[in-house]
C-alpha cells in the first residue's frame, strides 16, 4: 500500500501526448481527500458551533450583570425617591395640622432642601451606576453589538 502511495505521487511529466489525462486527474477526488475534507469540515463546523457558544455565554453574562447593576440603581433611586416622599408628607401634614413651629415659609424652605437633597442623592446613584457600567463594559468588548441589537433593556 504504502508502495501504491509512492507511485500515486510521483510527478508526471506533462507533454502534448498527455495533457489531457494531466488534467482529468489532477482533480480526480481519491476516497482519502474525500475522507480528510469530510473529516475537516465536521472539525470546522465543531469550532464554529464552539465559538457561537462561547459567544453566547459571554453575552447572557455581560447581560445578567448589566442588568442587575441596573436593577440595583432603580431600587436605590426607588428608596430616595421614597424617603423624599416619606420627609416632604411629613412636612405638609405637620403644615396642615396647624403646628405653629412650621410656617409656610419654612415649609417651603424645608421641602426645597429635601428636592434638593433628592436630586443630589440621584446624580450620585446616577455616577456609581455609570462608573459600574463604564467598567463592566470594559471587561465586556463586544457588549456594544448586544446593546445594539436591543439585548439589553432599561
Amino acid at each position: 500500500m504504502a508502495k501504491d502511495k509512492q507511485e500515486e505521487k510521483k510527478v508526471v511529466e506533462t507533454t502534448v501526448d498527455n495533457i489531457e489525462e494531466v488534467i482529468k486527474n489532477g482533480s480526480v477526488v481519491t476516497e482519502d481527500i474525500a475522507k480528510a475534507a469530510a473529516e475537516k469540515i465536521a472539525k470546522k463546523r465543531e469550532e464554529e458551533l464552539t465559538a457561537k457558544l462561547i459567544d453566547a455565554t459571554i453575552q447572557a453574562e455581560y447581560t445578567q450583570k448589566r442588568m442587575l447593576l441596573s436593577m440595583k440603581k432603580t431600587k436605590k433611586e426607588a428608596e430616595i425617591k421614597l424617603n423624599y416622599l416619606k420627609k416632604i408628607t411629613e412636612l405638609n401634614n405637620k403644615l396642615k395640622s396647624g403646628d405653629k413651629s412650621l410656617s409656610i415659609d419654612e415649609y417651603n424652605k424645608q421641602t426645597e432642601e429635601e428636592a434638593a437633597t433628592a436630586r443630589k442623592l440621584i446624580r450620585e446613584n446616577e455616577q456609581t451606576y455609570e462608573d459600574h457600567r463604564s467598567s463592566l463594559e470594559n471587561q465586556y468588548p463586544g457588549n456594544w453589538s448586544w446593546r445594539m441589537n436591543r439585548l439589553i433593556i432599561g
